[in-house]
This record gives structure tokens, C-alpha cells and sequence, in this order.
């Protein structure tokens, strides 16, 4: 059985605030320098491989469990635009004893917890989800059903719950023979949505009107297989991750296309995880969890969007399954599995990974989203 804690408001700023954290407290923390690499506060779940999303309160460089509580199989989280709602796809094959995944919604409550909302159910051949992104307007989840080939489109009810599914696209291989692998989702700055498909190397634009409507369809260029996907700030440029390289597109998001590759960079390609790739909210730098260990980090040029590589950075952390960074672009967080860590560290205003330090341990965290404040 899980384990969860019932913690009022008064004792997450108790955690949160200034007050140290007791003996006991500090034993069962992984802490470094006080207040380097680290946000003045942060919450941060972590979905693991033992079925649950375990809840820490961040504060000085420290960290603090405060939940655990049950989830099946959370392979990817994601966080509704208004910060009180977290999402979970559960990669399983089977629910109900019909061949489908599931989605979960949880209520984040003032101190942080989690309250479970609602399960529901995916369309029926949409098994083993691995990606999901919810739209701009906190109306919609879209889930990339990786298992079954599928995109499910489900509404999103006003306390936050998962609604039915209101759009299907179950994907074909191609011409060539190869089958498809949905890998990632995400909504463009006008609500359409772009995927990536590894099986067949293809990146497709969705319309969601009376269902799930293809779009546009492009085939990227080399690498093998497009893993995950991030949008510049401005939407016109598109990052798509390999396994052993990246990509950037101009993405024309009046029309819904994905046009011209601007850049092909081959490195030791990016790690099988959720959240792999992420954009600097200024737009100038771009990261991505580097399969050979740490952070790959590349610099943007603002006027042309032109990536140069900025190193691998932060090695010490090892290979990592997803990160997360502050908006304020000061702060990342990330997982390892491999190691049962979740790590913190700085970025300075050159985009650069320094003071990495282990804030606490995990048994074989999967995914990872984190509420900075």
C-alpha cells in the first residue's frame, strides 16, 4: 500500500519556510550549499517505477517527502497551465480487462499533496501511453499511446478531472514497412497538435474538431526516429530530439506545418524518458538529457534560431530520464533511474549547469514535474 501524509498548510510552510527542518528531517534529506541550485521553494513529483508519485517539498537545497501516493505505472506527468492540477498516463496494456491505457487526475492541494480526482479509461487499442500534453487553455489532454499506435484527445472538466475521450487517430506504418511508434505530443500557440512517431520518423499536425483530424503530415530527415519535441517561446521554431541527434524546423503555426529544417547536429542522442528536452524561457538556450550522461546543452541564436552546441555539463548526475526547469530560468531539476535520484542545480544567465547536487532519493523515478515558486 502507498503511504500518505495528510499535511496541512501550516506544515508545508513550516517545510517551505525559513524554519530548519528537524534532525530527523535533515537525516532523510539529501541537502546542499543553502540556497545554491536551488529555488526559494519548489514542489516536485516524481512518478516511479513501484506505482507511485512520490511528493517532495523543496526549500534551501533540501528536500522533504511529504506523500506517496498509488499510481499505476505514471510513465509521463504533466501539469494543467494553472498549476493546481497534475496529470499521470499509466503505461499499462490492459484496464478493465479491455486492451487500453488509462490517465489519471490529481488535485494539488495549498500544501502541495496530491488528492486523487479521477482514472479514465483510453480508447479501446490506445495500450501502453508514453506521452501526454495538456493545451494552453487547460481544456484538453492529448496522450500518445505508444502500445497501440493511437492519439487519444480527452476533455478536461472544470474541477480538473479527465473527461471522456473526445478524439481517435489510430496511426498506419508506412510504405517502407515500418510500424508506427508514437513517442510525444505537444500543442502549438494556436491549439493544434504536432507528434512525433519514432517507428516511421514522421511528424504529424492534428486538428481537433469533430474528433481527432490529421492535418499535415512531414517525414523528418536522418537520425533514428523522432523521440520528443519542444517549441521556442515564440512557436516559430521546432526542436525534435533523436536518439542520436537533433533537429530544429521553422514551424508555421498560422498554416499548421512543419516547413524547412534549418539544422541537423549530431551528438550522442537523447535518453528514453517523458520529458527529455526543454527550452529556456528566454528562448536562448536549449537542454536535453544527454544519453552519454548529464545535460547536452546548446545556445540559441535569437535573430536565426541557429543552435551551437554548448556542451555536455553536469555529469555527475549520470544519465538522466527528464527535466524540469524554473520559469524563471534559473533552476533544473532532474531525474536518474538508474541511481533512485532526483537532482538540483543552477543555471546562470549563459544558460549554464553548475552546483549540481543530490536533493533525495527515489525508487526508479520515470518522470518528473516540479511547481517552482
Amino acid at each position: 500500500m502507498s503511504e500518505q501524509r495528510n499535511w496541512s498548510r501550516r506544515n508545508f510552510v513550516q517545510v517551505m519556510g525559513a524554519t530548519a527542518l528537524s534532525a530527523r528531517g535533515l537525516a532523510s534529506s539529501m541537502a546542499f550549499a543553502q540556497g545554491i541550485g536551488s529555488p526559494k521553494h519548489a514542489v516536485a513529483y516524481a512518478g516511479s517505477g513501484a506505482g507511485t508519485i512520490e511528493v517532495f517539498a523543496i526549500r534551501g537545497g533540501r528536500a522533504e517527502k511529504i506523500q506517496s501516493i498509488a499510481s499505476a505505472r505514471p510513465a509521463a506527468l504533466a501539469l494543467a497551465p494553472n498549476g493546481r492540477v497534475l496529470y499521470a498516463a499509466n503505461e499499462i496494456a490492459e484496464y478493465r480487462g479491455l486492451p487500453r491505457g488509462t490517465v489519471e487526475a490529481f488535485a494539488i492541494n495549498p500544501d502541495g499533496t496530491l488528492t486523487k480526482l479521477n482514472r479514465q479509461e483510453l480508447s479501446l487499442s490506445a495500450t501502453m501511453p508514453r506521452h501526454m500534453a495538456v493545451s494552453h487553455d487547460g481544456k484538453k489532454l492529448v496522450v500518445a499511446a505508444h502500445g497501440g499506435g493511437v492519439y487519444n484527445t480527452l476533455a478536461i472538466e472544470d474541477d480538473g478531472s479527465v473527461g471522456r475521450v473526445t478524439g481517435i487517430l489510430k496511426e498506419t506504418g508506412d510504405s517502407d514497412g515500418r510500424t508506427t511508434q508514437p513517442r510525444a505530443t505537444a500543442f502549438d500557440r494556436v491549439g493544434r497538435i504536432v507528434s512525433a512517431d519514432q517507428g516511421t520518423s514522421r511528424l504529424r499536425t492534428l486538428a481537433h474538431g469533430d474528433g481527432l483530424i490529421p492535418h499535415t503530415l512531414s517525414a523528418t530527415q536522418q537520425g533514428d526516429g523522432p523521440r520528443h519535441l519542444a517549441f521556442a517561446p515564440e512557436g516559430k521554431l521546432l526542436f525534435v530530439a533523436h536518439g542520436d541527434s537533433l533537429q530544429s524546423y521553422e514551424y508555421n503555426y498560422e498554416a499548421g506545418h512543419v516547413a524547412t529544417m534549418r539544422q541537423h547536429l549530431a551528438f550522442s542522442g537523447v535518453t528514453d524518458g517523458a520529458e527529455v528536452l526543454a527550452v529556456h524561457p528566454s528562448g536562448r538556450s536549449l537542454f536535453a538529457c544527454d544519453a552519454g550522461g548529464g545535460v547536452a546543452a546548446w545556445k540559441v541564436n535569437p535573430s536565426t534560431g541557429e543552435l551551437k552546441m554548448a556542451g555536455r555539463q553536469a555529469e555527475e548526475m549520470g544519465v538522466l530520464q527528464a527535466l524540469a526547469l524554473s520559469d524563471d530560468g534559473r533552476y533544473i531539476t532532474t531525474i536518474n533511474k538508474e541511481r533512485g535520484a532526483i537532482w538540483g542545480a543552477s543555471l546562470d544567465a549563459t544558460g549554464a549547469v553548475s552546483n549540481a547536487r543530490l536533493l533525495a532519493r527515489v525508487e526508479a523515478p520515470i518522470c518528473l514535474q516540479v511547481i517552482y515558486s
